[in-house]
């Protein structure tokens, strides 16, 4: 399984960060000692939204797809665009709901421009029997990114 989020979703329409199979956040659905991310910014970064996904249950997973409110449609091109939305956001839900828990997991491996610390060293601590791999590409912020200085971390 592949999955992919990206740190500042929102700023994305909906309609393209389905397209794109992105995980939406699901922090705020977990209980504080499930989660990976800390309180404030951290939540956002890349790796803790994709391990806190991943590690949720099919239900709370399947329930971060779940739109709040659907626009009154302002034409029938409009309606036709909605309901494309809706057929999107309820096969990611249906998707979201097959895949199993951290029971599940064998191995993860997670590349991003930088890694959270504390999120891998987390997940480690919870998941002691299962690997994961982090491949960090070296961006600093402001800086263009340096794809020469990849690290890789590898599970002991």
């Amino acid at each position: 399984m592949v999955l992919a989020a990206y740190s500042h979703d929102t700023a994305i329409p909906e309609s393209i960060r389905l397209g794109l199979n992105l995980v939406p956040n699901v922090y705020g659905s977990l209980d504080c000692g499930a989660r990976f991310g800390r309180d404030g910014m951290a939540q956002y970064h890349t790796e803790p939204k994709l391990l806190n996904f991943l590690c949720a249950s099919p239900d709370i997973r399947q329930r971060a797809f779940q739109s709040t409110k659907r626009p009154t449609p302002r034409g029938v091109s409009h309606e036709f665009f909605l309901n494309f939305v809706d057929r999107q956001r309820d096969l990611a839900s249906k998707a979201a709901g097959r895949w199993g828990g951290p029971d599940s997991i064998n191995a993860v491996t997670l590349v991003s421009e930088t890694c959270v610390t504390y999120s891998i060293q987390r997940f480690r601590s919870r998941f002691p029997g299962k690997k994961l791999d982090a491949i960090e590409l070296g961006k600093a912020a402001g800086q263009p990114t340096p794809y020469r200085t990849v690290r890789i971390t590898r599970s002991p």
